[in-house]
């Protein structure tokens, strides 16, 4: 049982948003897992595109591998990712019916898929199903009819935990713990010299990348962008798969230093304070997670989605400035010691 009760005696998730309340026995821990036994959970996203988008394979196939590979230690959970439109998997279930799919909790990722919400309000009418929102970076509502909403950062959870109508409706929020899916334990190699400098990102943050080429020339070293959307031009720019992750971590492998900022994020709304304050405080850290786990000094900036993974640490590498940033790269470039620190540090 001592696997299971780290969960709610020494995860540092609990410090933030619902912490689980601790099972009044061993029994009481054995009953509930033999509930979940044989019991179907569902990820799916709520648009015809939602399932194609890297955040799905994050927060939807990863998560669900991670259920299905709890056997060794608890109960066989059927945990399922739904890699096609939302509608699909509804009509399916009306022709095939509770046979076919009869989940106990649906994960919404990103969007909710309002048809499986209209459809199983209730599972074969006697138990409830548990609507769970993951919002992924779409921060700006909170849909009706969830039971538990999975805030990406510390900030999200307090402010979802406190927003009226959560608390009006008992809508539970949870800090969804960050992780990484480095599984084959890849490292970036060791160079002597610092030799490339880098962003690894969908978006083209000009400002920053102007700044970073400059401080590049005067180093004598080289600035790269890796635009995910051309290295895997084969599947539309998404990364779907296990080993696309894999070679997400060789990529990093191409560069010795890395710098994170959120760009690009919710790009739909007018009002730049109002993007600054959805996106500085709810925006997920993943990709810095991603970076460390294979060793990669990260110059990151001081945002609520990077300020949370190093939490507790005295990670000196956060930028507030482009200048700050600038300042730090060729700090870190300039001193191998400093560089080998970081990355055993990451």
């Amino acid at each position: 049982m001592e696997s299971w009760s780290w969960q709610w005696t020494a995860s540092p998730f609990q410090v933030h948003g619902k912490a689980l309340a601790a099972p009044s026995s061993a029994e009481a821990i054995s009953q509930a897992l033999c509930r979940l036994s044989d019991a179907e959970v569902l990820f799916i996203s709520g648009t015809s595109s939602g399932y194609k988008w890297g955040s799905f394979t994050v927060r939807g196939r990863q998560a669900a591998r991670g259920l299905r590979q709890l056997l060794s230690d608890g109960p066989v959970i059927r945990a399922r990712a739904w890699n096609q439109n939302c509608k699909t998997w509804c009509d399916d279930r009306r022709v095939y019916g509770a046979n076919w799919s009869d989940p106990v909790a649906i994960v919404h990722v990103k969007y909710p898929c309002e048809c499986a919400m209209e459809l199983l309000s209730y599972r074969t009418g006697v138990a409830r199903v548990l609507h769970v929102y993951d919002p992924v970076d779409q921060f700006a509502y909170i849909p009706e009819g969830m039971h538990v909403i999975l805030a990406q950062t510390s900030l999200a959870a307090q402010d979802y935990g406190n927003h009226p109508y959560v608390v009006a409706n008992g809508i539970q929020v949870y800090w969804h713990p960050l992780h990484h899916s480095n599984t084959d334990g890849y490292e970036i190699p060791w160079r002597e010299q610092a030799a490339v400098v880098g962003s690894h990102t969908t978006h083209n943050d000009t400002e920053l990348y102007a700044a970073l080429e400059d401080a590049a020339e005067s180093l004598s070293i080289r600035f790269l962008h890796i635009d995910p959307a051309a290295r895997f031009a084969n599947t539309a720019g998404l990364v779907v798969s296990p080993q696309h992750t894999q070679e997400v971590y060789k990529q990093f492998g191409e560069m010795d230093i890395t710098v994170m900022r959120h760009s690009g994020c919710m790009m739909h709304l007018n009002c730049t304070v109002t993007r600054k304050w959805f996106c500085d405080r709810y925006k997920t850290g993943q990709r810095l997670v991603n970076a460390f786990a294979a060793g990669l000094p990260t110059v990151l900036w001081n945002e609520q989605g990077f300020l949370d993974v190093i939490a507790g640490s005295d990670y000196p590498a956060v930028a507030r400035s482009i200048d700050e940033a600038v300042h730090l790269t060729k700090a870190i470039a300039s001193d191998n010691t400093l560089r080998w620190q970081l990355r055993l540090q990451a």
